[in-house]
């Protein structure tokens, strides 16, 4: 086989919103106005918000409002940033039950095993560009916790660190076409947002979480600074919840694409087996080095675990399939501050992001290099 590579440039942003809920909305549609046609995740006239399952766009905004005070008036300020009606705004997308092949890998190491005595939270987030905002948001709403994370379909995050010192990632969970019984819920994206707005400690996001209707396949993984950790595995609003410490046997966790909880992996018969081994390579990748280099783990570590490329690391470039490294992410949650790559490592740079630095909006090209193989 005849290995080949194809390369493209995207197009990344940084934005900084500040204020009420209304006002962040209105500040990044007015931001991202003049390039809406970029953006068919946040505004587009093709969806079709009675496809939700609630009875009308109204109905799901007020039960969204229930979990994620503030959000009713985020999303009218966005559709007023944009100039657009209040339907053209695609957040209900998130409050249906669909299937998303979402391939990432996370782990956290805490002080303990750290040659800093810094607690790490580490993810690689892979999937596609087309489907995604790729947007680096920093978020300081009045009355609420200030944080960075990437946009989901503009009031969504995907993952984030807060001011608090509270970082809370993903990753698909695998079993995608697992059958649901809820049907009035919401997505992570929203689960995320609402955690990192309105907690301080691991203890405090895992009770909030506990209580959402959330309907995907996901697991969550939260660290705090005081050095506590969990992963929790969920599905269909179904929740398994491990708990780890400074005194616990292992200081650290992982987690990729499948369940590993004995309540949860009885779901991991609906995850494809072309996921499930992937998930499974990258999770003993992580393990082997974790194991390997406690208890003297660097930050470079860390970094390298992110950007090598499987199976010494957890960087893809399977672009083509849905399964390439947008963005890696690592968490100083003992420091509060963030180290993103836009794009895969292998090919793109990290940058240093604090809740106050930058002061200005950027934007960054990536290169998406993508692995073919040929006859």
């Amino acid at each position: 086989m005849a290995e080949e590579k194809s390369e493209t440039k995207e197009n990344y942003r940084f934005i900084t919103l500040e204020g009420s809920h209304y006002d962040i909305g209105f500040q990044l549609g007015k931001k991202l106005k003049e390039d809406i046609e970029l953006y068919p995740n946040i505004v587009t006239d093709s969806f079709k918000p009675e496809r939700t399952g609630f009875k009308s766009l109204v109905e799901a905004h007020d039960f969204a409002e229930m979990y994620c005070p503030g959000i009713k008036e985020e999303i009218q300020g966005l559709a007023d940033g944009f100039e657009v009606p209040l339907d053209k705004i695609v957040f209900s997308k998130y409050m249906i039950h669909t299937a998303k092949q979402n391939s990432c890998s996370q782990f956290v190491v805490l002080p303990p095993i750290t040659e800093d005595s810094s607690a790490y939270l580490g993810r690689s987030y892979d999937y596609h560009p087309s489907d995604e905002d790729l947007i680096l948001l920093r978020t300081k709403i009045n009355g609420k916790f200030s944080h960075i994370g990437f946009s989901a379909q503009g009031v969504g995050r995907t993952e984030g660190l807060n001011s608090e010192g509270l970082a809370v990632s993903m990753t698909g969970g695998g079993a995608f076409d697992s059958p649901t019984t809820n049907t009035k819920t919401f997505n992570y994206s929203i689960a995320i947002r609402t955690l990192l707005d309105n907690c301080k400690t691991v203890d405090q996001a895992i009770d909030l979480l506990l209580e959402m209707p959330v309907y995907s396949s996901t697991n969550y993984l939260i660290g705090d600074k005081s050095g506590k950790s969990a992963l929790v595995e969920g599905i269909d609003s179904n929740f398994a919840v491990k708990r780890v410490d400074n005194d616990s046997l292992d200081q650290f966790i992982i987690a990729t694409n499948h369940y590993n909880h004995p309540e949860m992996t009885s779901y991991n018969k609906y995850v494809n087996p072309w996921i499930m081994s992937s998930s499974q390579i990258r999770y003993k990748t992580m393990e082997s080095i974790i194991r390997s280099n406690t208890p003297n783990i660097t930050k470079e570590l860390v970094f390298q675990i992110l950007s090598q490329e499987m199976p010494k690391g957890v960087c893809t470039l399977n672009f083509a399939e849905w399964f390439g490294t947008l963005w890696s992410i690592l968490f100083d949650v003992t420091r509060n501050s963030v180290d993103v790559c836009f794009g895969p490592p292998t090919h793109n740079s990290y940058h240093h992001f604090t809740m106050t630095e930058p002061t200005d909006d950027k934007e960054f090209i990536a290169s998406l290099v993508t692995r073919k193989s040929s006859p």
